[in-house]
């Protein structure tokens, strides 16, 4: 890849139909809902079908398919894919309904084989097997269904506000006020916008798979161009779900303690949880990748920058007043210089902060855990000590992310081993198993060496770009001596 030619890449154009149909879905569901409410105060002892939340999945089945088939020019491809998964996972899950062990059981399997079959379809070599990795995406994207008890104490912190009234709707019964269900506006749009994040993150994959980019994972495309609309959904929707769906892992483990017991339970429970953490990783690496791209083309440092847009309600505001002052670079070569400028300025006052932050986390949780009982005392300060530990390494050391995914999911796992008390823990579980998503985020801020860079420039190898950033940071150094 030596073209330095700056592209729009095709998805990018299909990004307001993903957007569209995720407040389509939203609306739905708060129709199926209102219906659903409705025919249970009409008869309370009926038994629930949820056919209408069923079409309303196919709806979200067919536009990812669709729109991901159209990103690379191949709808017909993209509809086969659905009729598989239409014939291969959703009829299995009709007939074995009554059945729910056996059915999460086998959906873990079966939800795979649409994306080989679309792999199969579109690719001729051993790219095909790599399109396991949007089911990967899909999980990552839809941890958000899991933080309905995270939405709401977050609403909670709007109560008193006319804000209250965005995030909670009450769906009232013939009865007025003594019958009432409470519909969270949030939750259900962020829930909805997973389609969103889903199609963009898997859009982004697959146009990577079609101009060769490796690792896919861990490199910058500066030939990318992105409009401010299409970067502003992006940024807005894919940052609230990836932090909620972060948090939400702990919500996967909390649910362990209410879930069935057994060989079948326990084996279900820790496929799940491998899944959404390579799931999780997978969007937020998407997600990092993108911010980097989108920052180098407006001349931004990666730095700090980077760490006040990933804060909550301060990142919006930054994302917004810098859209209104800066403009963007089509010269590839001025953003390839943009990066090797940010690579030898090492953010030390953000890795300073993050040290801060972690252990004032860590004295919070000793303080929590002592107001708790004394008994938890000690595990939380050891758990605590072994995560800043950990950090440092991470500072350090690249690899570390391995390790970090590798321990979250064994401590995810090993809640099998304390499924009795897991239910009881509620929110006192410690929250550092949902850290991944930061982790992954400020690799780029911490390791930016270890991230290829496209398009090459001619005649010039990584070894020579490499030579070429420590040359950059001799003369620096040089300058401020």
């Amino acid at each position: 890849m030596n073209n330095l030619e700056t592209r729009i890449p095709r998805y990018h154009s299909l990004l307001k139909w993903a957007l569209l149909a995720s407040v389509v879905i939203f609306l739905l569901n708060f129709v199926v809902d209102h219906i659903n409410y409705s025919e249970y105060l009409k008869d309370p002892d009926a038994q629930p079908t949820f056919t209408l939340n069923k079409i309303v999945y196919q709806f979200h089945a067919l536009t990812f398919w669709a729109l991901l088939g159209l990103s690379i020019g191949k709808l017909k491809e993209g509809l086969i894919t659905y009729g598989s998964a239409f014939v291969l996972v959703f009829i299995p899950s009709i007939l074995l309904s009554g059945d729910n062990g056996l059915l999460s059981f086998l959906l873990l399997f079966l939800k795979f084989i649409p994306a080989v079959v679309f792999g199969f379809l579109v690719f001729k070599d051993k790219r095909k097997w790599k399109m396991i990795w949007l089911v990967l995406i899909i999980a990552g994207a839809s941890l958000v269904n899991y933080s309905y008890d995270l939405v709401r104490i977050f609403s909670r912190l709007f109560r008193r506000t006319p804000l209250e009234d965005i995030f909670r709707y009450k769906i009232y019964g013939p009865d007025g006020d003594s019958s009432y269900r409470e519909f969270n506006t949030l939750y259900e749009l962020l829930q909805a916008m997973s389609l969103f994040l889903a199609f963009a993150a898997s859009a982004w994959f697959l146009d990577r798979l079609m101009h060769k980019v490796k690792p896919i994972w861990r490199s910058f495309d500066l030939s990318v161009i992105y409009s401010t609309r299409a970067s502003t959904a992006i940024f807005f929707i894919s940052k609230w779900i990836i932090l909620f769906g972060g948090l939400s892992l702990s919500m996967l483990v909390m649910q362990r303690g209410y879930s069935a017991n057994g060989w079948m339970s326990n084996v279900r429970f820790s496929l799940a949880s491998i899944e959404h953490i390579l799931g999780l990783y997978a969007v937020v690496a998407f997600f990092r990748c993108f911010i980097v791209e989108f920052l180098l083309s407006r001349g931004y440092k990666i730095g700090w920058h980077l760490f006040w847009l990933w804060v909550p309600i301060i990142g919006e505001i930054v994302w917004i007043v810098n859209r209104l002052t800066d403009t963007h670079t089509t010269d590839v070569e001025q953003r390839i210089k943009n990066h090797k400028k940010a690579v030898i300025h090492y953010p030390e006052g953000v890795k300073i902060m993050m040290l801060f932050l972690a252990a004032i986390s860590i004295g919070s949780s000793v303080m929590r855990a002592f107001n708790y009982g004394g008994d938890v005392v000690l595990p939380t300060l050891v758990v605590g000590l072994f995560a800043f530990t950990l950090l440092c390494i991470y500072l350090a050391s690249d690899k570390t992310i391995y390790w970090i995914l590798g321990i979250t999911a064994l401590g995810m796992i090993g809640a099998i081993l304390f499924r009795d008390s897991m239910a009881n823990m509620k929110f006192q579980y410690d929250n550092r198993i949902s850290n991944i998503n930061n982790v992954v985020l400020f690799m780029v801020l911490f390791h930016l060496k270890s991230f290829k860079v496209y398009p090459v420039t001619e005649g010039t190898s990584t070894k020579d770009n490499s030579q070429i950033v420590h040359a950059m940071e001799r003369i620096e150094n040089d300058s401020e001596e």
